[in-house]
């Protein structure tokens, strides 16, 4: 399990590039660690967003109409600058009222590929109207200000030959020798995360 809170976030605009001067954020990456064999897999990840408390100092001129969470999978590890994601990065995207609301989803490895290093980001993006000139400075300038707990939960498994979905092992088909002096051509299949046998020698033709 991975926790994260507003003391561990980089502040910057929306990585999704949304542009304008209203999309500062909290950003937060969790690095989704290394696995134990070559046969673990990563079967789903659970995410729980839970604010605490916020607090509006809304400047004349503003309005902050929407609070985002956007989730993604394999962006860049964000830096506090600028930057963007691919779209095929993106999650999940929701949106609440100013005040936020607690979120908990699984994503399963069905939907997505997770691997082990790869990046899982969870931002917190109060966004403002344009016609707020220094709301990209917002959680910075004290305009608005969350107090949160991000929380991912990995799940993992391991592959075996009779795994489906994220958990089937690739196999591989290799000649053997069954011990058989009147049989050859013995085939077995392994599997390819540890060389497991999934299906004994055997299959043979007769020597004539």
């Amino acid at each position: 399990m991975l926790t994260q809170t507003e003391a561990d976030a980089t502040v910057g605009l929306d990585r999704k590039n949304f542009g304008g001067p209203y999309s500062q954020g909290y950003h937060h990456d969790f690095d989704l660690g290394t696995s134990v064999s070559g046969c673990e897999r990563i079967v789903s990840i659970e995410l729980d967003i839970a604010i605490t408390s916020y607090t509006p100092a809304i400047p004349a001129g503003c309005a902050h109409p929407t609070t985002f969470y956007n989730i993604y999978y394999d962006c860049i590890p964000y830096t506090g600058m600028e930057a963007t994601c691919d779209p095929v990065n993106i999650l999940d995207e929701p949106n609440f009222p100013p005040a936020g609301a607690p979120y908990n989803t699984t994503y399963s490895c069905t939907a997505t590929d997770f691997q082990f290093g790869g990046n899982f980001s969870a931002d917190i993006v109060p966004v403002y109207t344009t016609g707020c000139t220094d709301g990209q400075n917002a959680i910075n300038a004290g305009h608005v200000a969350y107090t949160y707990v991000i929380t991912v939960t990995i799940e993992t498994d391991l592959e075996s030959c009779t795994g489906t979905g994220c958990l089937a092992g690739m196999t591989t088909v290799m000649p053997c020798d069954d011990g058989d002096p009147c049989t050859t051509g013995e085939t077995e299949t392994i599997l390819d995360c540890d060389g497991s046998v999934c299906v004994p020698c055997g299959g043979g033709t007769p020597v004539t």
